[in-house]
């Protein structure tokens, strides 16, 4: 990316210097399980799975604060680097980007999400990234007003 192009606030979570080229692009995606390690056990080949955009363990303080992105597990030793996920380049740790033949998951147990059956996966595409954010937009409102509907009317009981 040229200097200028980053807005600030991705300049605030992966640093204010350009990316550095070449690296592999991509980082939400539908996937298909095609091998699976002894360690795994909630996946099997031929899951289709969404691919969450961060890296992350799942255990440590941060992931269970459900703060995947910000996982102290992955965070990235590289200058500038303060999350690991895919698609981001070297800042962001030797993922790599999603848009590949194939990707190694770590803790997939964790990180992987399986398409319930009947689900089309093109509608749930950007499961691993914007419509995360979008709960994360309005969910903690919501929690703080249970009764209230959508036209601001109380609504129950």
């Amino acid at each position: 990316m040229r200097s200028g192009a980053i807005d600030t606030v991705d300049a605030d979570i992966i640093g204010k210097e350009p990316f550095a080229g070449p690296f592999g692009i991509g980082h939400e995606a539908i996937a298909q399980v095609t091998a699976v390690d002894e360690a795994v056990t909630d996946m099997r080949v031929g899951d289709i799975v969404v691919v969450p955009w961060a890296v992350s363990c799942g255990t440590c303080y941060e992931c269970k604060l459900g703060l995947t992105a910000k996982c102290s597990t992955f965070v990235p030793t590289s200058p500038g680097g303060t999350l690991s996920c895919f698609g981001f380049g070297p800042m962001s740790g030797a993922w790599g980007g999603v848009v590949s033949d194939a990707l190694r998951i770590p803790f997939a147990d964790h990180m992987l999400v399986k398409v319930p059956d009947g689900v089309d996966p093109l509608r749930v595409a950007s499961a691993g990234d914007n419509l995360t954010d979008a709960w994360r937009g309005v969910a903690p409102t919501l929690a703080q007003r249970p009764s209230t509907g959508s036209t601001g009317h109380a609504t129950g009981p």
